[in-house]
């Protein structure tokens, strides 16, 4: 899965993340938002302090949707994101944003 971020220069930059650790090593160099895009044109954004994170899911059809919540539960949904492509979890339950693709 690919994953990425815009430096402090402006500049994308992409990583091959395959596991949740790899994530986290990313999530803590960007110091910002990172995106996860799947091949099912899917995507998951992940941004988050210490304690709290939000997320926000686009699915493979366009639509999206937000959660925002503790970090624990949305670094277990991008887990569980990287091994399936979709991003469930017990503990977190998108929202629909109430808009729909272009």
């Amino acid at each position: 899965m690919i994953a990425s971020y815009v430096d402090q220069e402006g500049e994308e930059r992409a990583f091959d993340v395959a596991c949740l650790g790899d994530f986290n090593a990313l999530v803590d160099e960007a110091r910002c938002s990172v995106l996860l895009e799947h091949e099912n044109g899917s995507s998951v954004a992940f941004s988050g302090g210490e304690s709290v994170a939000f997320l926000v899911w686009t699915d493979p059809l366009g639509y999206v949707y937000s959660w925002q919540g503790e970090r624990e539960h949305a670094l277990a949904c991008v887990q569980t994101y990287l091994e399936t492509g979709w991003p469930t979890s017990e503990a977190v339950r998108f929202t629909h944003d109430g808009s729909s693709p272009d």
